[in-house]
């Protein structure tokens, strides 16, 4: 089983080299567990991909609200998905 929720955030441009994940933790009080992650380049513009872990001990309005800021701040620059777990396929 996994330890929480999964997403996975896609970060466009120069956001790609911002530090989104430190920024969360400390506004929101908040652990994220980076679980994978990495930078490309298309048309030599960078696209970076963290698939991120939100403890499911976390109540829903704080995940609601970890996933507003991620929307509010970031909204034009990144997309973000949940990721289903094996046992909810």
């Amino acid at each position: 089983k996994q330890a929480g929720d999964l997403y996975q955030i896609v970060f466009k441009e120069e956001s790609a080299y911002e530090p989104t994940i430190a920024e969360i933790s400390r506004k929101l009080s908040v652990d994220l567990s980076i679980i994978a992650g990495g930078i490309e380049y298309i048309q030599k513009k960078p696209l970076g991909s963290l698939v991120v872990s939100l403890s499911r001990s976390l109540d829903a309005n704080k995940k609601r609200e970890v996933l507003d800021f991620l929307n509010r701040f970031i909204v034009s620059r990144a997309e973000i998905v949940c990721v289903p777990h094996d046992d909810e396929r």
